[in-house]
């Protein structure tokens, strides 16, 4: 497997900004999982990618399609990169596109994808269960396999995302109690 070296200070960033795509697309009712993998070029694109799909649930969404695309469009720019170590791509894909066997693994390789990421919210936990009921060890695995393109990451992501997790959740809790302190309810309790 392929290793991409980035700063300590680029992991933080890093971290920082999956736990805060996390958050704010997990509110989106038709998101199930959003996961992630890192990879040395994808398709067309060249250098280190980091590619974040956001599942849903097939229903139509236009508001969802045009944040996937202004955030794409704002941060491949050279500084981006630079401050992240990655040019982050997020993509969107159906839920009805993952199983734990693909009927069609040549044309359908999404739970391939899910075996070589790493999830980060799993709104109902399907996912992280295909993921551990594929089969592993090897490079092919029948139907499923790795790609050659997958990159590690070092220094790890695990611990300090873990954090940038908890500080993001920490972050919209307080966020709630800071508007639920300004609504009516809360003005009507502290009048009683």
């Amino acid at each position: 497997m392929k290793v991409i070296n980035i700063t300590e200070e680029q992991r933080d960033k890093l971290c920082s900004e999956l736990a805060r795509l996390t958050f704010d697309f997990k509110k989106i009712e038709s998101i199930e999982c959003i996961y992630f993998a890192p990879y040395k070029g994808l398709g067309s694109i060249a250098g280190n990618v980091l590619d974040v799909t956001l599942v849903r649930d097939g229903s139509e969404d236009d508001d969802l399609d045009e944040k996937i695309i202004e955030y794409n469009l704002s941060h491949q720019e050279h500084d981006f990169i630079q401050e992240f170590g990655f040019q982050i791509l997020l993509e969107d894909d159906e839920t009805t596109k993952y199983t734990l066997m693909d009927l069609h693994p040549s044309e359908c390789v999404r739970s391939n994808n899910l075996l070589n990421s790493t999830i980060l919210y799993d709104k109902n936990g399907k996912y992280t269960q295909i993921k551990e009921q594929i089969p592993s060890g090897g490079k092919n695995n029948g139907f499923y396999y790795y790609y050659d393109n997958l990159a590690g990451v070092f220094p790890p992501l695990t611990e300090t995302l873990n954090n940038a997790m908890d500080d993001a959740r920490d972050e919209r809790d307080a966020q709630a109690v800071r508007e639920f302190t300004k609504s009516r309810l809360f003005q009507h309790i502290v009048n009683m």
